[in-house]
């Protein structure tokens, strides 16, 4: 039996030790904690710096003198250090904190006065841009002016030189045309009720064609319609006669039920009777 607890205890043990070292090193956000915990110490190793000798704060310090001056002159003293190296780092910070503040100001005047001066800069390069622009634009407008002025002179001379030598030719012209026009009017006129008489004469037989047809299917669905009702009025009347059937079948059972019930009846009784003695 110690055996056996022994055995169980030490596969508990062993099982609960590797689920331990698989949790470990699944758990890469711990690890990586205590690399950036150790990351000084460690880039110290990797490129061999000596590490100081860590110093017990209570080494030579005893339990049963603890209130001796010495112990208390050391505390003083490294208080003393303590406060020194706090006041001194802050001042050094106040320092670094006044330099900026002095750097940051006379950065900023200077990007004034350089903002400025570009400023002044910009707006005299466009007033400059402006003149000259405004000097080309009017020159250039007034020579297409002129050059405006010249075409319009000469298109209007052509135009009165081309009406008066074409106004004799378009009276004659315009006579031509008037004739070709009444010529080819009065010929479409006659084309016209050419075309209407004889579309009239084939629209007359079309629709009598087309009502003919219609004449015909239309006594053809009647008969077909009248073929249709007849057979189910055949049908019907054989369905009466096979309910007629079916109601005189049915009675007929139900009439020799109830006869052998009752003579079954009748049956018990008499056995009932003749059991009893009567």
């Amino acid at each position: 039996l110690p055996y056996l607890r022994a055995s169980l205890f030490g596969t508990i043990l062993e099982d609960t030790i590797t689920q331990l070292r698989i949790l470990v090193e699944c758990n890469n956000e711990l690890r990586i904690i205590k690399v950036k915990s150790d990351w000084t110490y460690l880039l110290s190793m990797k490129f061999g710096i000596n590490q100081p000798k860590s110093i017990d704060e209570l080494e030579g310090i005893y339990l049963h003198n603890l209130g001796c001056n010495e112990y208390k002159i050391n505390k003083l003293d490294k208080d003393r250090y303590t406060d020194n190296w706090q006041r001194a780092r802050t001042e050094q910070h106040i320092k670094t904190i006044y330099d900026v503040e002095i750097t940051h100001s006379e950065s900023i005047e200077y990007y004034k006065q350089r903002s400025d001066h570009e400023q002044r800069v910009h707006s005299e390069i466009e007033l400059l841009i402006n003149i000259v622009i405004n000097v080309k634009s009017i020159e250039y407008y007034k020579q297409r002016s002129d050059h405006e002025q010249r075409v319009h002179s000469e298109i209007e001379l052509l135009i009165y030189i081309v009406i008066n030598i074409t106004h004799s030719e378009s009276i004659e012209y315009y006579k031509q045309r008037s004739d070709h026009e009444q010529r080819v009017h009065s010929e479409i006129e006659l084309l016209i009720n050419i075309v209407i008489n004889i579309t009239h004469s084939e629209s007359i037989e079309y629709y009598k064609q087309r009502s003919d047809h219609e004449q015909r299917v239309h006594s053809e669905i009647e008969l077909l319609i009248n073929i249709v009702i007849n057979k189910i009025e055949d049908c019907m009347n054989k369905f009466d006669k096979d309910m007629e059937a079916i109601d005189l079948k049915i009675h007929d059972e139900r009439e020799k039920a109830r006869l052998y019930r009752e003579k079954m009846t009748n049956s018990a009784i008499a056995v009932q009777a003749w059991w009893r003695g009567l």
